[in-house]
């Protein structure tokens, strides 16, 4: 939900203080209880005020609407954030829990007709929507769409089917998830079948089997699943793990069976020719129309590409095979960061176990924080005994260059451990607000990453940001799609104008990262490039020639 419709309230806010603006992530099982059964009261009834204004306003109906939505989404974030980082099982299981009653319950929110009946009479003031500004006039188009979206255009019979499947497949999501979560497959190797891998790897992951002989556990974990893959020499290693990690949770098979199945039906329920349009049509893309020219245009440009790296792949692999007096027996997809990797030390002399010695964790963190100090005009400071919901975690505050304006914090969960979320994700934990008492509570977020630990008798593992993370479905091009307008932001400003030129940075702040989703994303581009996106910078970044600008 967004926070835009403080904008016309004319409040001037009075900030909290930072040390007020804290979040608590210190909650009992009890407590998580407690305190979603005292907020769904809370927020019923203002929900019940809501519906039962006479004279429909955007300040008595989306206002309060969108204020009990914020603290509502604090909430939730915070306890999802617990269900995937806490150490403890049962804070774990109690805030999953909370997050099956929140989503029921948004479910039962949107699908209110006496709320709709009351916003739709906003919506449909013509007098009354001129009022707001272009702000605040998206923030109604958004709720009454999301309202639409659950059923709210529909005869009863159909509403109330599709909140059933709704959810039906909340429950499906949050099982699926916790099958993920859950999962600890793994394999024992020996060293010889770990022939390639560092020496550090392989002290990091050494133990023995159940006959005492020496093994090294390996897991489908991120920091295990890519060394292996980029470094195991042997072929059969790289087979088992790559089948280990495609094959885990096959209980969740039936499950994402069922979830097609039930998004099929309710687009189409909803007039929708698939998921995907229902999808698609809030995204920068609009419709999967244009996602498939976009991935088409790409495949199309790629393939010449492809087909030259996997003659490469292929040669390799058949130098090695004769070496090893064995038959090639084809190109696989455990092949492909091996020799993706063999390419790179061959062809570019790049030693990833070198390059790591620049770039552990602990000089990569301040350095990125100090790139964006300068890049945008910020100032960072790390919170010294931080109330967090691990030891390891780290906080920051983020203030204006000058220490003018405090901004809000920011939390660092950078390394694994049992029962963590096991990728890479930023976590939303509270987004920016004017409250109607004038304060304002200032945004948290944390990102969680999962790299190796370091110690201090050995060199600090290399710190890399790629990751994968769910809830994407059908806005998975997304990673694709946001590659080709960050190059091209890059190369049109920040390349020419300067890396560390300030009113670059400012310009960046102030159009892209400062209206979020206040206004659509190709607004914020184009204010920023001064012109519409193009992908000519992308092509020329992963090697496709193409005319200048």
């Amino acid at each position: 939900m967004t926070t835009s419709a403080v904008s016309s309230a004319a409040l001037v806010a009075t900030p909290l203080s930072v040390k007020e603006s804290m979040l608590d992530f210190n909650y009992s099982v009890e407590n998580i209880e407690l305190t979603v059964k005292q907020f769904i009261a809370e927020a019923n009834k203002v929900y019940d005020q809501v519906a039962s204004v006479v004279n429909p306003t955007f300040e008595t109906v989306f206002y309060p609407f969108a204020m009990i939505s914020n603290r509502q989404g604090t909430k939730r974030n915070v306890f999802y954030l617990l269900a995937n980082t806490s150490m403890d099982k049962a804070t774990r299981d109690a805030c999953e829990e909370a997050e099956k009653i929140f989503s029921k319950f948004d479910i039962d929110v949107y699908a209110r007709e006496d709320l709709f009946k009351v916003m739709s009479a906003v919506y449909e003031n013509k007098a009354e929507m001129d009022k707001l500004c272009k702000e605040d006039i998206r923030l109604v188009e958004k709720i009454v769409e999301d309202f639409l979206d659950n059923g709210l255009s529909l005869q009863k019979e159909d509403r109330e089917k599709l909140k059933e499947m709704k959810k039906h497949l909340s429950e499906l999501e949050i099982s699926f998830g916790q099958n993920v979560s859950a999962d600890k497959s793994s394999i024992l190797f020996t060293r010889e079948e770990l022939a390639g891998l560092p020496e550090s790897f392989l002290e990091d992951h050494k133990t023995q089997d159940k006959d005492g002989f020496e093994k090294y556990l390996v897991t489908t974990k991120y920091p295990d699943l890519f060394p292996v893959l980029n470094y195991a020499q042997n072929e059969e290693t790289r087979q088992k793990i790559s089948f280990l990690n495609n094959t885990r949770c096959p209980e969740n098979i039936e499950l994402l069976q069922e979830a097609v199945e039930i998004r099929r039906n309710s687009a189409k329920l909803l007039g929708y020719k698939n998921h995907a349009e229902l999808i698609v049509k809030k995204k920068m893309a609009k419709t999967p129309e244009s996602v498939m020219e976009f991935e088409n245009d790409l495949l199309a440009k790629l393939t010449v590409l492809a087909k030259q790296e996997i003659k490469e792949f292929e040669k390799l692999k058949k130098m090695d095979k004769e070496a090893a007096n064995e038959e090639y027996n084809d190109l696989f997809a455990w092949d492909w960061d091996y020799y993706g990797n063999k390419i790179k030390e061959k062809n570019y002399n790049v030693d990833q176990e070198i390059i790591k010695q620049y770039f552990s964790v602990d000089k990569v963190v301040p350095g990125i924080l100090s790139i964006y100090e300068n890049m945008l005009g910020l100032h960072f400071v790390k919170v010294e005994n931080p109330p967090v919901w691990h030891p390891d975690v780290e906080m920051y505050e983020a203030w204006e260059a000058d220490k003018s304006k405090f901004i809000g914090h920011f939390y660092l969960d950078l390394y694994p451990r049992d029962n963590k979320y096991s990728h890479a994700a930023m976590f939303t934990l509270r987004s920016g607000t004017m409250k109607p008492d004038g304060t304002f509570e200032y945004p948290s977020s944390a990102l969680v990453t999962n790299f190796p630990k370091p110690t201090f008798d050995k060199t600090w593992r290399v710190a890399t940001f790629g990751h994968i993370m769910g809830g994407y479905d059908a806005g998975y091009y997304g990673y694709l799609w946001s590659k080709v307008f960050s190059q091209d932001m890059f190369e049109a400003r920040f390349k020419k104008e300067g890396l560390f030129n300030k009113q670059t940075g400012m310009d960046y702040r102030r159009e892209i990262l400062a209206p979020g989703g206040s206004r659509d994303a190709s607004i914020s581009l184009e204010k920023f490039l001064g012109r519409k996106p193009q992908n000519t910078a992308f092509m020329r970044a992963i090697g496709l020639a193409c005319d200048e600008e």
